[in-house]
């Protein structure tokens, strides 16, 4: 679509793929945003395209009719009468919706593989609910989950349409454990739906299947060979060693300050790390195991009815943690990502917010997400006596802008020193 409308416009464009593999810009760019580049090296990038805007004088034709592959419409699965409208997006999408009772027929594309199916289903509570999508040739039945509202669901180049070819929902109760959202959702207790909507289908012949790599090694030469040598990127490398020699440089000035005390504390909050851990209906203590510094408290408000929980903090700000936690008892636990508690003067918690990331509980890997106390992160499982439950995970400070800085200082810490303010600003906003 957006070589379609670079054609329609005569708009040069340059494809950013292989710059973002060669400089590693995908984990780079994740510290801020795991779904989109930099706006700083988007900057970088428009101001030297400016700056070299004679050398883009003809636009590049891109190639928009490759005949190895084939992107099928609703419009072109169903009849008229069975296409929904979604009024819900910018892009109003077309769908064929599939439930217990339709399914769509790929006969008419025999000798083609499947190489994915794009869905709306908008009508979803998101990562609450989930439908099971089927396809399935003579040989072949491969079941995917489906349980957010836009998705593209791959099929990995593995899946031959024939006469026999169906794509339906899987009503069944399904045992497979292959893919991941079917895992998670069964662990999570997401409660089944039975329909999806599809957009469109996306296939190749066999051709393409055999010399994709090819293909794209062509394509990207071709490409390469049309632009101008002009370096639009800037030097990664250099700006990832600056920042972090930038961080260094203020935190040696935030210990070396007149209010040196004070700014260990703050940074010690920071950077403070918080867990609960209840299991239901136990009143046995729970072993906690780590070779990180923890403090491990039982705290009384967490009796309740007599049960043990514990809270959990770090002593020190290693940022990579790896624990495990021993049930006594045959139960059901329940583990709760927190940020400090911590009051201002009139009683109030305030916002001590933690980015929590790579987080893997069992072998099972969960999305990055930010919390505080009293908007938290909970997992619930079951488990048995004598079992260990295994919890790894990082975290980052967060980047608070300047004035929650400026009112974090104020409020809980009575400070107002400008100068202190700027120095915590720059400290977590350059922190890696």
């Amino acid at each position: 679509m957006h070589k379609y409308y670079s054609n329609l416009y005569n708009i040069s464009t340059y494809d950013m793929h292989d710059d973002f593999i060669k400089y590693d810009l995908m984990r780079f760019c994740k510290t801020t945003d795991p779904l989109h580049p930099m706006r700083a090296i988007l900057y970088e990038i428009g101001k030297n395209i400016i700056k070299n805007y004679d050398n883009f004088k003809v636009p590049i034709e891109q190639n928009t009719k490759i005949t190895n592959f084939k992107c099928i419409l609703a419009k072109d699965l169903a009849n008229k009468n069975q296409l929904i409208r979604h009024k819900n997006s910018f892009f109003e999408e077309e769908c064929t919706r599939i439930d217990k009772a339709n399914f769509i027929n790929l006969s008419a594309f025999k000798g083609w593989y499947l190489l994915g199916i794009q869905m709306w289903n908008y009508d979803f509570k998101k990562e609450s609910e989930i439908s099971y999508i089927k396809v399935k040739n003579k040989t072949q039945e491969i079941i995917r989950g489906q349980w957010s509202q836009n998705a593209y669901k791959t099929f990995y180049n593995t899946f031959l349409i024939d006469e026999n070819s169906e794509i339906l929902i899987e009503d069944e109760k399904s045992e497979n454990q292959t893919d991941s959202q079917i895992r998670k959702a069964k662990k999570e207790g997401c409660k089944r739906v039975f329909y999806s909507d599809i957009i469109g289908i996306f296939l190749c012949d066999s051709f393409a299947l055999e010399d994709l790599k090819k293909l794209k090694k062509q394509f990207s030469k071709e490409q390469k060979e049309l632009m101008f040598k002009v370096n639009l990127l800037p030097n990664i490398n250099y700006i990832y060693n600056l920042l972090n020699e930038f961080s260094s440089f203020y935190e040696n000035k935030l210990l070396a300050s007149k209010n040196n005390d004070l700014i260990k504390e703050i940074l010690n909050d920071l950077n403070t790390i918080r867990l609960d851990f209840h299991i239901e209906n136990n009143t046995n203590p729970i072993e906690v195991f780590s070779k990180q510094d923890l403090l491990i408290e039982y705290p009384k408000w967490f009796r309740r009815d007599g049960y043990f929980g514990i809270k959990i903090t770090n002593k020190k700000n290693d940022k990579n943690y790896h624990l495990q936690i021993k049930s006594p008892i045959n139960s059901s636990y329940e583990l709760k990502f927190r940020g400090l508690a911590r009051e201002d003067k009139a009683g109030k918690k305030q916002k001590f917010l933690i980015n929590y990331k790579n987080i893997n509980i069992d072998d099972n890997n969960y999305k990055d997400f930010c919390v505080w106390h009293d908007e938290y992160k909970s997992f619930k499982a079951s488990c048995k006596k004598d079992e260990v439950i295994d919890i790894r995970f990082s975290f980052e400070t967060y980047k608070f802008s300047y004035e929650e800085i400026k009112d974090l200082l104020k409020n809980v810490y009575l400070c107002e020193d400008k100068n202190t303010i700027d120095l915590i600003y720059a400290y977590v906003n350059t922190k890696f």
